[in-house]
């Protein structure tokens, strides 16, 4: 989910038509040991002197990408998965309801956000980083 964010937001901001982002984990290390980005070649213009390796530096600064920060982010606690498994998880709108959870055995009502990770809520900041 957060590489998909992550290359959502940074073609919303402009910094190319289209881009991978790789995200590699090691057990018992918290931080991904490789951020990988490839534009194929797409790159914004204005950005001509910065590189993938420099973008894939830059989206380890803006992102925290810990699992447990990836996890509170996207709310992935929340009972969010029945209803994302109709029609698959990617290419929907997000949006938030009233969930009825359980918690120490009692039901509570808690605004639950779906589809998080289709937001575009990191572009400002891209924009920001990258002089846009």
């Amino acid at each position: 989910y957060a590489a998909r964010h992550i290359a959502k937001n940074m073609v919303a901001a402009g910094i190319a038509d289209e881009i991978l982002v790789e995200l590699s984990y090691a057990i018992g290390i918290a931080e991904p040991i490789s951020v990988f980005v490839d534009t194929h070649n797409a790159r914004n213009p204005k950005l001509a002197g910065i590189t993938d390796g420099e973008i894939a530096h830059r989206i380890a600064k803006l992102f925290d990408l810990r699992p447990a920060a990836i996890v509170k982010r996207f709310g992935l606690k929340n009972p969010i998965f029945e209803a994302t498994a109709s029609y698959g998880h990617f290419g929907n709108r997000p949006f938030t309801r009233t969930e009825t959870i359980w918690e120490n055995s009692k039901p509570v009502e808690r605004e639950v956000e779906f589809f998080a990770w289709e937001k575009l809520d990191a572009v400002d900041a891209i924009k920001r980083e990258f002089g846009l």
